[in-house]
């Protein structure tokens, strides 16, 4: 183990009041898994939402524009106006705006199932 992993460890241990020892048996015990399977479910049930919202607002986009181009039908001349622009370009920027923490989230699920241990240790030296 590095020195400044070490001193991590004892800064964490620290924070939490209890001896290295004790969080290094809660590393390399059960603990790491627990923590893992916490952060797979909360990191799923995030992505699952966004990805929820994500279809809503297609599905709200389609509907719109159908519903102009139906009225523009109507009126005779199907032309891009102000209420098309706001039924696409808003909604449009909108959901990329949620890809971004979506793929964040994903990249993070990927992390904690392929190695919850390498994510705890990221996480310890990230966090100094």
């Amino acid at each position: 183990m590095n020195e400044q992993l070490q001193s991590e460890l004892t800064e964490l241990a620290n924070g939490l009041g209890i001896g290295v020892g004790e969080l290094w048996s809660w590393l390399s015990g059960n603990g790491v898994d627990a923590y893992a399977s916490v952060q797979v479910a909360t990191l799923t049930a995030k992505c699952v939402a966004l990805v929820l919202v994500e279809l809503a607002m297609v599905a709200v986009t389609v509907l719109l524009v159908h519903m102009h181009r139906k009225t523009s039908r109507k009126e005779g001349a199907w032309w891009y106006d102000g209420e098309y622009a706001l039924a696409t370009v808003v909604p449009s920027f909108a959901f990329i705006l949620l890809l971004i923490p979506l793929i964040d989230y994903a990249v993070s699920l990927a992390g904690w199932l392929a190695s919850p241990e390498g994510m705890v240790i990221r996480m310890l030296v990230e966090r100094g």
